[in-house]
């Protein structure tokens, strides 16, 4: 309450000296028509000298404090207080009367007495003006108006001796009564600016009170708008379980008719039954009530339409502003679709979405489970990895929806071929795996995997084309092959791959010997990560010559790899496990990096005809930065690109002729030479081969190495050689051993060979010694 009376009368303090200055104007106006038209009258009866003397000093005076009054409206009222102002203002007071009081010294006639009378008339309606102007700080008008009265009574006393005392009273009852009369001013203005300011407050405060209500309402009419718009289910019920509101959406949730349910027991309305028993249950609400906790249920409900649904309920307690509870709120969501889309999603999580088969998220689940029960009566289990042979080929060649429906087929086949409790997983892409539990000996587990393998034999048709599926399948036992889910799959895995590589048989058990090969690739696969950083790898040079004129005109780039200072490792026994672990494409980057600038160390010695040629896996191929890969090589090099060629193996193209095609045809975009290598009668036939952009084919070592066994195999390299003579393109044998083999291919047209008859691969330096030496003789292209 301190706090508003200081409040109240600092509001009044700064609405006095508002009000002294508000009047300023009007007021030191008047007082300069009043004083200029007091100084004509006396003009006539005072010295000249006084009333200029006078008259300046009013002019001083009341400019002086019109200037204030404008400062006053006009300053920034952030720099000085109300004191500030008033403090000045009574200072310009006190001057004013000062002013006012030297009347009788500069304008007071000493032998008139009508002036003089005048002169007293001027000074009272001054002082009775200063009560209505200046009351509101009677500190104002007591320093305006002491000058004048001492001044005055002095006049008296020296002017008019005989009857001084008489008129000094009357002057001092004067003062007095003005003195009550500015006090009592004082006192109404007071009063009326308090009446003021609490009336304004009282007018806030009930402006708040209205807004209050109207936003109180407005929130009412919002919170109804809310839950009658809402999906939600709300019911608010008292402490006596009643139902007190229930919005639209509860009463379509529980098929309620739309009158009659507020004042029902909610227990009769709402409850949940157990899709088992059929036993009812209260809501969730019933419980808040008790505990006064929020409580949250989900629950299953029947309704007269005999719909089942899928109910979630919140229940939060309803209390008054003072804490206490007077009732429950529950808000109930129909969750039957979104509960059956997370069953969904589960089985989806868990199941194969083309197949119906369990995945491989449930696999291991399921065969922990096996291993579990099996353990404790000591019964073996078979897991059996099974992958389809080529189909990636049919995949490619007939379709993604082909290849869909085989794997369908050979799933619905594999399940025919397996007991119910068995299980069977849709691994990943064609890779299906099969647990069979509690069986008696391996032998079982060989009879099931054949029976699969004839099974998913049948002929079924694609694409108007009659098909039979072939798998490989590898067998791993529990316990004596693994003890784990992880160790079980990886071992069949491993049986199966060694399936593959099998020609007669389609089914492999696990082996100690297997498990030896896994870790040796396992191995091989870490060394080569670090192959490259740790100089491990040479590339070496075979010479490819002319065959009319036994001259070199380049050499193929064959990479080596030293393992260890003893175990120099060919291509062929690690290729296969680079590809597999994905280093393939930095190790064919380095060796195209390392065959360039090998060939621009040749163009700068003088040989700067000499082409190089270097090997691509498919893996590079398709890989979309090649091009660009290649175009930096080159220009790092200054080499032309017409002397980097680059072999591509046929199978390539028969695995993905388009994909082949666009690439090669990117690849000649550069101006490098395309050899296709391994070519056989296989690609012969393959219907594009004009358009495949090379400018070389090599015939297969194996096609060379049987030309003195087999007429057969001389009349399909003849058939080579014709068809490149054709397309105008050269043929290049590979893997001449022998000079027979070597006339041999001359005799049928060939253009160049290659082989250990000439010269084995052999490391760039010993290369570059023999070019020097002309020991190798150079063609220049």
């Amino acid at each position: 309450m301190s706090l508003q009376n200081a409040e109240l009368r600092s509001k009044i303090y700064a609405e006095k000296v508002e009000y002294l200055y508000s009047n300023a104007g009007r007021v030191f106006a008047l007082t300069l028509v009043v004083g200029c038209f007091f100084a004509f009258l006396q003009y006539s009866v005072v010295p000249v000298h006084f009333v200029l003397i006078w008259l300046s000093s009013l002019i001083i005076v009341a400019t002086g404090r019109v200037g204030l009054a404008y400062f006053y409206f006009h300053h920034d009222s952030a720099k000085l207080t109300p004191r500030h102002w008033h403090f000045a203002y009574s200072t310009g007071s006190f001057l004013a009367g000062c002013m006012w009081a030297s009347t009788l010294i500069f304008m007071f006639p000493s032998a008139n007495l009508p002036h003089q009378i005048l002169v007293f008339f001027l000074l009272s309606g001054v002082i009775s003006t200063a009560v209505s102007v200046l009351s509101s700080s009677l500190n104002s008008f007591y320093l305006f108006v002491t000058p004048i009265i001492i001044t005055v009574i002095a006049q008296i006393f020296f002017t008019f001796t005989d009857i001084s005392l008489p008129l000094c009273l009357m002057v001092i009852f004067y003062i007095i009564g003005q003195s009550l009369s500015a006090h009592s001013f004082h006192k109404s203005l007071v009063s009326s600016f308090t009446l003021r300011f609490n009336n304004h407050d009282l007018y806030k405060e009930i402006l708040v009170r209205k807004q209050a209500q109207d936003q109180l309402h407005q929130q009412q009419e919002r919170l109804q708008i809310t839950f009658s718009a809402m999906t939600e289910g709300v019911i608010i019920v008292g402490l006596d379980s009643t139902i007190e509101y229930i919005n639209p959406a509860a009463e379509t949730i529980f098929d309620l008719p739309t009158l009659g349910v507020i004042g029902q027991n909610i227990n009769d309305i709402v409850f949940a039954i157990d899709r088992n028993t059929k036993l009812r249950s209260h809501a969730a609400c019933l419980t808040t009530l008790k505990s006064n906790h929020c409580e949250k249920k989900t629950f299953h409900i029947e309704t007269e339409n005999e719909i089942h649904k899928v109910i979630e309920e919140i229940s939060t307690p309803l209390q008054d502003s003072n804490g206490t509870m007077v009732g429950a709120v529950s808000i109930f969501r129909d969750i039957t679709e979104a509960s059956e889309y997370n069953r969904q999603l589960v089985h989806l999580a868990n199941h194969d979405s083309l197949t119906g088969l369990p995945n491989r998220a449930l696999l291991c689940d399921r065969l922990e489970h096996a291993i579990t029960k099996a353990s404790r009566a000591k019964t073996l289990i078979a897991v059996l990895f099974l992958d389809l042979n080529r189909f990636k080929h049919i995949n490619d060649s007939l379709g993604h929806s082909a290849g869909d429906r085989l794997l369908c087929h050979v799933a619905e086949h594999i399940l025919l071929s397996i007991r119910q409790e068995d299980t069977v997983v849709r691994f990943g892409g064609d890779e299906f795996i099969i647990i069979l539990e509690d069986i008696a000996e391996r032998q079982q587990a060989e009879e099931v995997a054949t029976k699969i393998i004839n099974h998913i034999a049948e002929p079924i048709t694609l694409c108007k084309q009659t098909l039979s599926a072939q798998a490989s399948i590898g067998i791993a036992i529990f316990p004596t092959d693994g003890r784990t889910a992880p160790e079980l799959i990886k071992n069949a895995d491993s049986a199966m791959y060694r399936a593959k590589d099998s020609i007669q048989h389609h089914i492999q058990f696990f082996n100690a010997d297997l498990h030896l090969a896994t870790a040796r690739k396992l191995k091989l696969s870490q060394q080569l990560s670090q192959a490259i950083e740790k100089d491990q790898f040479e590339i070496f040079y075979q010479p490819q010559l002319c065959l009319d004129k036994d001259k070199i005109i380049g050499f193929e780039s064959l990479l080596r790899w030293y393992a260890s200072p003893d175990d120099l490792l060919t291509p062929e026994d690690f290729i296969d496990v680079a590809e597999d672990s994905g280093s393939i494409l930095k190790i064919g980057r380095w060796v195209l990096q390392q065959a360039c600038r090998q060939c621009h160390i040749w163009h700068h010695a003088g040989f700067d005809g000499l082409c190089v040629a270097v090997n691509l896996s498919p893996h590079q191929l398709w890989d979309d930065k090649l091009v660009e890969q290649i175009k930096q090589i080159l220009l790092e090099n200054d080499l032309p690109p017409h002397v980097l060629e680059l072999e591509i193996s046929a199978h390539v193209f028969l695995s993905d002729p388009d994909k082949a095609l666009r690439q090669t045809q990117r690849l000649k975009t550069l101006g490098i030479k395309l050899t296709i290598d391994n070519f056989d009668t296989a690609l012969s036939s393959f219907s594009s081969i004009d358009r495949l952009s090379i400018d070389k084919i090599k015939i297969d070592k194996s096609l060379v190495h049987a030309l003195a066994d087999d007429s057969t195999n001389v009349a399909i390299t003849r058939s080579i050689v014709d068809l490149g003579k054709t397309m105008h393109l050269i043929v290049v044998a590979e893997g001449v051993e022998t000079s027979a083999q070597r006339d041999q291919l001359k005799e049928l047209g060939c253009h160049c060979y290659q082989g250990n008859y000439f010269s084995q691969a052999i490391p760039a330096k010993e290369a570059t010694r023999r070019l020097k030496s002309h020991q190798f003789s150079f063609q220049q292209s």
